[in-house]
């Protein structure tokens, strides 16, 4: 390299992490950010293993059924949950409240050519999964939560599940949201019984 990495064009940046990469037997990613080329040429952030990248990814033939949602081409870590989030009104905003955060496409420099058929406007990785009622695409995102916060969040929904469950064994589950009340159920001589199928 003939000139510094901060002085060297968007084109010569992507030649140089070509160049760079393929002595080592690695890819630079398409589409990566300048920063990104920058910071791979001076080895502070890793090349591509195209192998790994193909076996991870794993290779589905052509004509077969695919999962449109599956997230295991992406790098997403052990300690963090995925999951897609569609994009109705306000949602995106609450999981974001509840600590989830977008997980973004390094491959995806916003403003050059769309891949995958996304517009070029934004890096989070998106699906169409179907139509609003509008008629425009309704997309779901990629978005992942910390391990430790999900599994808090699991015990609690669970709780309020254990105290439903405990009413309805009682007879006396009463909800404003179901509208059931409580001095009009009915409960057998010999009680209620619920058999788990699960254990």
């Amino acid at each position: 390299m003939d000139k510094p990495v901060e002085e060297m064009t968007r084109k010569e940046l992507l030649q140089a992490a070509k160049d760079d990469a393929a002595k080592q037997g690695l890819v630079a990613p398409f589409g990566a950010k300048n920063k990104e080329l920058r910071a791979m040429l001076k080895g502070e952030k890793p090349y591509i293993e195209s192998a790994e990248r193909r076996k991870r990814k794993g290779r589905v033939p052509l004509g077969t059924m695919r999962s449109k949602l599956d997230v295991s081409g992406y790098d997403i870590p052990k300690n963090k949950v995925p999951r897609w989030i569609n994009d109705h009104p306000g949602r995106l905003l609450a999981a974001q409240e509840g600590s989830y955060q977008f997980v973004e496409d390094p491959n995806v420099v916003v403003g050059e050519e769309p891949l995958s058929g996304r517009d070029n406007l934004e890096t989070k990785v998106s699906r169409v999964v179907g139509k609003k009622e509008d008629g425009t695409p309704l997309k779901a995102y990629l978005m992942v939560i910390d391990k430790d916060i999900y599994d808090e969040d699991q015990r609690e929904k669970q709780k309020i599940n254990d105290e439903i469950m405990s009413q309805i064994d009682k007879g006396k589950f009463a909800s404003s949201e179901t509208g059931v009340d409580v001095h009009r159920t009915y409960v057998p001589k010999e009680g209620i019984t619920i058999e788990s199928k699960l254990e």
